[in-house]
């Protein structure tokens, strides 16, 4: 994340689903990108143990990073190499980042008394995908920053 937010930039893989490659395509400027994870257990949480967490394990910790940045330029294409490769690999899909963050949060609780009843499941569904863009609607970032709020 350090190479794109130094760059200015968020890059998605060139192989991404064609169902997700347009949401990815939808990002325009002014947009928010947030990045959440990793994903940590209590230290009160006994029995979780590595791999996926099933989603009543995921209520009961808590994530460890909630940063949001505005989108600069809206999506574009690109094949100049930024982050390290992983074989041919590149992110030739992408958005420009102002690399100052809107917000942050850490060590985040996952509860739905915290989150309420929709972003535990949109969080987890994120934390698991590949990097893909996932639209949340704009009542629910309200929610995190009071969530980011009320953790703190």
């Amino acid at each position: 994340m350090e190479t794109g937010l130094e760059a200015g930039l968020w890059g998605f893989p060139s192989n991404l689903n064609p169902n997700r490659l347009v949401n990815a395509q939808a990002i325009k400027k002014g947009d928010i990108l947030i990045f959440v994870g990793p994903w940590k257990k209590r230290a009160s949480e006994a029995g979780i143990h590595g791999g996926r967490v099933t989603y009543d394990q995921f209520l009961r910790g808590l994530v460890g990073s909630i940063s949001a940045y505005p989108v600069t330029q809206g999506y574009f294409v690109d094949d100049q190499v930024v982050w390290s490769p992983k074989g041919e690999e590149v992110w030739r899909h992408r958005v420009k980042l102002d690399p100052q963050p809107l917000f942050q949060g850490h060590d985040v609780p996952t509860t739905k008394a915290l989150l309420g009843t929709h972003l535990p499941d949109i969080m987890r569904r994120v934390m698991v995908g590949r990097s893909d863009p996932l639209e949340i609607p704009e009542h629910l970032v309200v929610s995190l920053l009071s969530a980011i709020g009320r953790a703190r």
